[in-house]
């Protein structure tokens, strides 16, 4: 048996949707011969992150822009990996969060950071918000 894959999304867990994604990790998984010993969704994304966190979070945030419910979110989802990755992890895969237009450049990198700080290494893909493997035959 091999490692356990986190997944999650607070879309997901709030339509009930665990066992397709669930169903869907497995799947790609085997396809591509990657071990796994279980899959767990990891849910708590809407949940208000620690006094802590934003507290760390307010050393990278610009100084003009105020605390908002995206930043907290993003936040979070810090606090999440950082409960889920142990010691033996080696990689993090990560969906790159989408800015908006409206987004100023020093608020998304601040996002990144708070996300990705004290973790091992992660690499950020950009998409369309699906999880999705290409392979060719």
């Amino acid at each position: 048996t091999g490692p356990t894959l986190p997944c999650g999304s607070s879309l997901t867990a709030r339509l009930g949707k665990w066992d397709t994604r669930k169903c869907g990790w497995q799947l790609c998984s085997t396809k591509f011969r990657i071990e796994f010993a279980s899959v767990e969704i990891v849910v708590g994304l809407d949940d208000d992150p620690a006094p802590e966190s934003v507290n760390d979070y307010n050393v990278y945030k610009p100084a003009d822009q105020e605390m908002d419910a995206k930043t907290k979110q993003y936040i979070r989802m810090g606090e999440l990996l950082r409960d889920k990755t142990t010691e033996l992890t080696q990689l993090i895969v990560l969906t790159l969060p989408v800015p908006r237009d409206s987004t100023p450049a020093p608020k998304y990198m601040s996002w990144l950071e708070v996300m990705s700080n004290n973790l091992p290494p992660i690499l950020m893909l950009r998409g369309n918000q699906q999880d999705a493997l290409t392979f060719y035959c």
